[in-house]
């Protein structure tokens, strides 16, 4: 069986799918992502080398390669690979977490499977898979997403096989960071689409007053950052701060975190396209904060303090998410009551806070009790997550193979 890989980035399950098939005997497999120099200086490719090829988006010859390949199946995570490339399609998505997806992105994925396969996902489609992290993810994509039930199969999620058994051990990543690995460290990963740590009122006027300013209203946000070092210092602990790539942050904010982490030794501030490896990221945490992003759930699994910065503080508040669109960056306005979120701002698994007070006091008070963390993180998994036996990746895997076995069936003649 042929597998085409097309990732926007070697990370999370679409990396740890391709780990797993990269040691099956019977599968042939190409790898297309971006950021691949980064991501081969970075301790997962030295640890655990792909033997596949593996090609940058920007090679000029992948369009001619992906073409000699003759994929059976193309498994991506977020846009999709040219038609052609394929007869059949996987698509796993970003992750488990809380942010809906907008209509125009639905809309997009929708007939981008559409117009891959040459079916419509939201009716009995042979050719294409949604993987569901678990029940409620699968429900939600079925009732919400339109996608047809078919479609969407329960796999759980991949990157928890590697969070189980990683190619490295903390001692081995000393090299990678500036900050003493010895220490405790406090991992800060913030998502871009609310613009900031704390998320921003909507409204006309305060879009003009960002377009002027990107980093206007971001005083508290640069001030969180600076106590929050502070605080974990005087337990002698890091602060590693996580933040997408480089290109979504206005240059004034990109220089003020720089600034921050200037002058704090115990500070490390690190770009998803630079230093693409999070998997390590979270390996090295003793506690994690976030604002409601997808990638805290994989810490979960640590059973580890959970920190969750609240994005929205009343139901009906209306914010703007930010969005990447091939027109550059943009907003759009949502609300948490309405279909902004798929899972209750409420349904965490651990504590949630609104200010920067509290946020820093719950972090101190989980690097006082780390095991406090895994009481509500096996809770929460426990809620949302399916976990096959055998690990997701061996499951996705079986699900491949039928569905391209279904595939080739309804081609025939």
């Amino acid at each position: 069986m042929r597998i085409l890989i097309w990732a926007t980035h070697p990370q999370f399950d679409i990396l740890a799918l391709a780990a797993h098939l990269d040691h099956c005997a019977d599968v042939e497999m190409l790898i297309v992502a971006r950021g691949l120099a980064a991501f081969r200086a970075g301790p997962f490719a030295r640890a655990r080398p792909m033997r596949a090829p593996m090609l940058d988006f920007a090679d000029p010859t992948v369009a001619a390669r992906v073409r000699a390949f003759g994929a059976d199946v193309a498994i991506a995570d977020n846009r999709l690979p040219p038609r052609g490339a394929a007869p059949a399609l996987v698509w796993t998505g970003h992750g488990l977490g809380w942010k809906n997806a907008g209509p125009a992105d639905l809309w997009t994925l929708r007939r981008g499977i559409q117009h891959f396969t040459g079916v419509d996902p939201t009716g009995p489609n042979p050719h294409a898979l949604v993987l569901c992290h678990g029940a409620g993810d699968r429900a939600w994509r079925i009732d919400k997403w339109r996608f047809h039930p078919d479609v969407c199969r329960l796999i759980g999620m991949p990157f928890a096989d590697l969070m189980a058994d990683p190619p490295y051990d903390c001692a081995a990543l000393q090299s990678d960071y500036r900050i003493d690995l010895a220490r405790k460290t406090v991992l800060l990963n913030i998502t871009w689409h609310y613009g900031g740590v704390f998320a921003q009122p909507a409204g006309v006027l305060a879009r003009l007053r960002r377009l002027v300013d990107p980093a206007l209203g971001r005083d508290r946000d640069f001030a969180f950052v600076e106590e929050l070092a502070a605080a974990v210092a005087e337990r002698d602990a890091n602060l590693l701060f996580c933040l997408h790539e480089r290109g979504r942050y206005a240059p004034a904010m990109v220089d003020r975190f720089t600034a921050i982490a200037g002058r704090h030794r115990n500070v490390e501030l690190k770009f998803k396209d630079e230093r693409p490896d999070n998997l390590a990221d979270l390996l090295i945490a003793d506690v994690m904060v976030s604002n409601y992003s997808s990638f805290i759930t994989p810490f979960y699994l640590r059973g580890r303090p959970a920190i969750h910065i609240r994005p929205v503080r009343q139901p009906d508040m209306r914010f703007d998410f930010a969005m990447l669109t091939f027109a550059g960056l943009w907003a759009r306005r949502a609300a948490a009551d309405r279909g902004a979120y798929m899972l209750s701002l409420d349904d965490t698994g651990g504590p949630i806070v609104d200010t920067a007070e509290a946020a820093i006091g719950a972090v101190l008070h989980g690097l006082d009790h780390p095991d406090d963390g895994i009481a509500p993180t096996r809770a929460w998994l426990d809620r949302h997550l399916h976990r096959p036996p055998g690990g997701a990746s061996a499951n996705l895997l079986g699900e491949i193979r039928a569905l391209v076995a279904r595939s080739r069936e309804a081609r025939r003649p």
